[in-house]
């Protein structure tokens, strides 16, 4: 007899209804039938040995069943050969995922919707919801892997959450950067199609798939590591925590770009289709933007703590890494041009100047008493543009951006941070812009900037917290660094 989750599930639930052992959820008592999506660290042994039981029934499943592990993590992509590649006995629904679109959210909430169906089932808890890793702190303990995803046994077995597929460091409590996990940027923004989406993809999503790593940091592979359903986890509440704050989803069906956004449909397989014989379904964007009254969860928390800037810890490494460099490799940094020549952004820190010319890179240095002698205008924004961008697709680097570093090294850098550059899910050959406007305008008002034409960027490579050395496997080449304002 071939074991089939589905197989699993009626058993289960026939000895549970023969025990009468019917378990009503916890819930907001505003939406009685709600799930509630716990922050991992508090959850209950118990609750942990129901999310391992699930994982391991999903994966002594075949890769042809829609509810195994390997086929619920092909949907979101799947190499092209080797182990488990893609397979698509129903509607096309595997290697389909939306990223550097504005279904990038909206998808994924769909995903992991139908995906916490299945896990729980596999679980045997009818009560079942998916928790959270909540890093948005600044507290290092919280940007670690979990404990439970750091083990490889689990009862003398192997651990269904641990994988040896990660960056260097992390299985052995590697901390997150602060700015990998910081989403205050993109919890600013108020438009949700042109901004907002874009943003919360960036930092924290690509950065913390490029930091973990492995699995983590290949679109093919990525949901085969347990902890990327509780990294999207978080994801999507950061999403609801952006519309508490009073923000809103695209809702207008006669602005072509939000009927786009409310009516695209996307398969996915619902263990509960076709009376619970389960079935290949679709959903839309407007079918998943209340996920209490749709989707019938909620999360324990709303709140992030923000206060990065205020522990010391978060612009450390970055000092000291930028403190080496100074002291032992600048004469390494090669010259730059703006004519279209490749160059690279590698295991070492990298600054360019403005106006990009072959003249050695330098270091802006302005006194505070300095009076602006231009403004950026709250209707004009300021982009840096990587060009004709192409990665490695499997490095285990993002690269933190600063603006005119003063030299020495102030003991706070955060107002010199301008954001990331991390390439998950990015298209080669693409350019890779980055909006610096907030930073320019500080800059400006602080009186560090006083020319538009004089502006230095610096690259500062970045993975795990306190990590100060790196290969230098020149793994990012771009063909130009353009500033513009727009």
């Amino acid at each position: 007899m071939r074991i089939t989750l589905k197989t699993f599930r009626v058993v289960f639930l026939a000895a549970l209804l023969a025990a009468s052992l019917v378990l009503l959820p916890v819930a907001n008592p505003a939406y009685a039938q709600s799930l509630v999506r716990k922050d991992f660290t508090t959850l209950s042994p118990s609750e942990i040995e129901d999310l391992k039981q699930g994982i391991e029934v999903m994966q002594s499943l075949p890769a042809d069943d829609p509810t195994s592990w390997l086929y619920q993590a092909n949907i979101h992509g799947c190499p092209n050969s080797g182990d488990a590649p893609c397979l698509n006995p129903g509607p096309i629904v595997q290697a389909t995922c939306q990223h550097g679109s504005f279904f990038f959210l909206s998808w994924h909430r769909m995903y992991l919707y139908y995906f916490e169906k299945i896990l729980g089932a596999a679980s045997g808890n009818p009560n079942f919801a998916l928790p959270y890793w909540n890093y948005t702190y600044p507290n290092r303990d919280r940007r670690q892997l979990p404990a439970a995803f750091r083990e490889p046994l689990w009862n003398n077995k192997p651990n269904p959450l641990y994988i040896e597929e990660r960056n260097d460091g992390f299985n052995d409590g590697g901390a997150l950067t602060c700015t990998a996990v910081d989403p205050r940027r993109a919890l600013r923004e108020t438009d949700f199609l042109t901004s907002f989406n874009r943003l919360l993809e960036s930092t924290p999503h690509n950065v913390v798939h490029s930091s973990i790593g492995g699995w983590m940091g290949q679109v093919s592979l990525a949901a085969r590591d347990p902890i990327f359903w509780l990294h999207h986890a978080n994801i999507d509440r950061l999403w609801d925590i952006w519309i508490r704050e009073g923000n809103s989803n695209p809702t207008d069906p006669d602005n072509p770009e939000d009927r786009t956004w409310l009516e695209t449909e996307f398969w996915f397989y619902d263990i509960d289709a076709n009376d619970g014989e389960g079935d290949f379904v679709t959903l839309t964007g407007a079918e998943v933007v209340d996920t209490a009254v749709q989707l019938g969860y909620l999360y324990d928390s709303y709140e992030t703590d923000q206060d990065f800037a205020s522990n010391p810890e978060c612009g450390d490494t970055t000092r000291r890494i930028l403190t080496n460099f100074r002291k032992e490799e600048r004469n390494r940094l090669s010259l730059f041009s703006s004519t279209l020549v490749t160059d690279t952004l590698s295991g070492s820190p990298k600054v360019f100047s403005r106006p990009f010319s072959s003249k050695p890179p330098f270091f802006n240095q302005r006194r505070s008493n300095v009076e602006p002698k231009f403004t950026l205008s709250s209707a004009t924004s300021e982009f840096l543009t990587l060009e004709g961008v192409e990665y490695d697709p499997e490095q285990n680097l993002f690269y933190e951006v600063y603006l005119n570093l003063p030299t020495p090294l102030p003991a706070n850098l955060n107002p010199y941070y301008a954001g990331n550059i991390a390439l998950f899910a990015f298209p080669q050959g693409g350019d890779y812009t980055l909006n610096i406007s907030d930073t320019v305008r500080d800059e400006i008002a602080r009186g560090e900037l006083t020319n538009p034409d004089d502006i230095s960027v610096t690259f500062v490579p970045a993975a795990l917290q306190g990590q100060t050395v790196f290969d230098d496997p020149s793994s990012i080449r771009f063909k130009n660094l353009r500033i513009t304002a727009q």
